[in-house]
């Protein structure tokens, strides 16, 4: 039988005319997934990261951002003490507590200055150099800390929430014994850190191990 000149399918149209039940219908290749797209998907909303002409792009995390400023600013103030107390290493100490509380205008002659000033007494120039070296290491710990946030590695945030974890029976300790509200500040601020970094652990680090993984592909 003669077939007909025009078909609307086309592949209808060879299986009609090999007249046998094989079909033999072009099949397109299905598109191949792009690894990246599912890397994509699984990262999370405020600390997530999208695709950006191939590259990884953190959003934004304000709480993180006002950690990490705690910690460089932790830093540099505890590298200031551990410079002052390196230049007042060979001075006279009680003479220059003195002359603070003088232009302060406090009394001196008080039982605490008076008590203060007998512990002053006390502190040598070797105490002193030792005191401004370890006050340096932690002032070197806490920028560690912050860089290691910025660049949202793992270990940096364990760290903090070790620290944070270590300090705060101290604190409670210390408010037993008499109330601050210095110490009641500090206390707050460690436990927010603990309790974000924890419970955003892996919203705030988790793509540090897909960006290695999609780089080693």
């Amino acid at each position: 039988n003669p077939c007909p000149l025009e078909y609307r399918d086309a592949s209808r149209s060879r299986y009609h005319e090999t007249n046998t039940s094989q079909d033999r219908r072009i099949v397109t290749d299905a598109p191949r997934k792009n690894p990246l797209a599912a890397v994509q998907s699984k990262l999370s909303d405020e600390n997530a990261v999208e695709m950006d002409a191939g590259q990884l792009v953190k959003k934004r995390a304000p709480t993180l951002y006002g950690i990490i400023a705690f910690k460089v600013f932790k830093g540099a103030v505890f590298a200031a003490l551990s410079i002052a107390a390196y230049r007042l290493s060979d001075d006279d100490l009680p003479l220059e507590l003195q002359n603070l509380l003088h232009f302060f205008r406090i009394q001196p002659d008080t039982q605490f200055w008076t008590a203060m000033a007998e512990k002053v007494g006390q502190l040598t120039q070797v105490r002193m150099l030792w005191a401004a070296a370890g006050l340096f290491a932690y002032s070197l710990f806490g920028w560690v800390e912050g860089i290691g946030l910025i660049f949202r590695v793992s270990w940096a945030g364990w760290l903090a929430i070790g620290e944070s974890v270590f300090f705060i029976p101290i604190e409670i300790l210390e408010l037993s014994r008499s109330l601050s509200w210095g110490v009641v500040i500090v206390l707050i601020i460690n436990i927010v850190i603990c309790w974000y970094l924890f419970r955003n652990r892996r919203r705030l680090f988790h793509h540090h191990h897909h960006e290695k993984s999609v780089l080693e592909r």
